[in-house]
């Protein structure tokens, strides 16, 4: 969670809370920072210039170490009241479940990110590209994993897709990489579960920009914060 101010106020994956990054930032570099978290990046880059361009209502998932959600709403980068909208990680879909860093319980991403591995000591790796490796040479326990995790993506999927009925789902982060497994049970259980009239024009697809979705939308969001004041007079005779 980032403030207005560009403080983080609470990273539970990197144990950080109230570091104020931003000034510390500026004072040694010597230059203005943008500060914000990479799901939201990635929403901006692939709506300015990847999978999301022309559409105005975007849901971005960045799965990954943990998993984040940009908001894009008629066009506009949507972050709530204070700047902390998108923690859908941290959304329960298991009352009961598994106990989180943040304090919570059952928390989407324990189930359906990098962290799920924890929880299966059975797996050949706990890194994802090793396990993409194992997956692409038909190891029926990493391609089980990548299935699950599909399974579990959808469920989260499912529940923003009936809160906030966006045109396009779009999933990027180092998950994205394994789409080849995790789709066909991703789109099964949206197709199941998610409200008729939702869905009815809503596509689910993965970031055209690959892991350079959060580069290119920070790089936007730090430019477009320079650019944005600049105004052109032009006279008239």
């Amino acid at each position: 969670m980032v403030d207005g101010d560009g403080t983080i106020l609470f990273a539970p994956n990197l144990g950080w809370e109230m570091v104020p990054l931003q000034h510390r930032l500026e004072e040694e570099l010597g230059l203005p920072v943008t500060i914000d978290n990479e799901a939201n990046a990635g929403a901006q880059g692939e709506l300015r210039f990847g999978a999301g361009q022309h559409v105005r209502h975007l849901l971005y998932i960045s799965a990954g170490s943990g998993i984040g959600s940009g908001i894009i709403i008629n066009g506009e980068l949507y972050k709530g009241a204070r700047g902390y909208a998108g923690e859908s990680g941290h959304m329960s879909i298991n009352a009961d479940g598994i106990e989180c860093t943040c304090g919570n319980r059952g928390c989407w991403e324990l189930y359906a990110s990098e962290k799920s591995y924890e929880h299966r000591a059975s797996l050949p790796s706990s890194k994802t590209p090793e396990l993409i490796r194992h997956a692409d040479e038909g190891h029926p326990e990493a391609i089980r994993q990548f299935e699950e995790l599909g399974r579990y993506l959808g469920v989260g999927i499912t529940n923003l897709v009936n809160g906030f009925n966006p045109q396009s789902v779009i999933i990027g982060g180092p998950l994205s990489d394994a789409r080849a497994w995790l789709e066909p049970t991703l789109r099964q259980v949206v197709a199941k579960r998610t409200l008729p009239y939702h869905r009815e024009l809503m596509e689910i697809r993965f970031a055209q920009l690959g892991s350079r979705s959060t580069m290119i939308g920070a790089a936007y969001s730090a430019i477009s914060q320079f650019l944005s004041p600049v105004r052109v007079s032009m006279p008239v005779h």
